[in-house]
């Protein structure tokens, strides 16, 4: 029973992680338009690369604080 519940905090931490990915990928796309170029107000749009740093980062700061538990 131990393992399941081991198991089970594991792969809903790991869901968690997944999903947090995905809504910032998303998020950013939809806000900044995705690609090169400036959007309204001059500020920069988020290439690929930036909303992986983002999400990277995220997920670090969400292992370390899970880890810190």
């Amino acid at each position: 029973m131990y393992f399941f519940i081991y198991y089970a905090s594991i792969y809903s931490f790991w869901q968690v992680l997944y999903t947090r990915f995905l809504l910032c990928s998303l998020a950013v796309r939809w806000l900044f338009g995705g690609g090169g170029g400036v959007v309204a107000l001059g500020t920069p749009r988020w290439v690929g690369g930036d909303v992986y740093l983002m999400c990277v980062w995220f997920g670090v700061v969400s292992v370390s604080c899970w880890i810190g538990r």
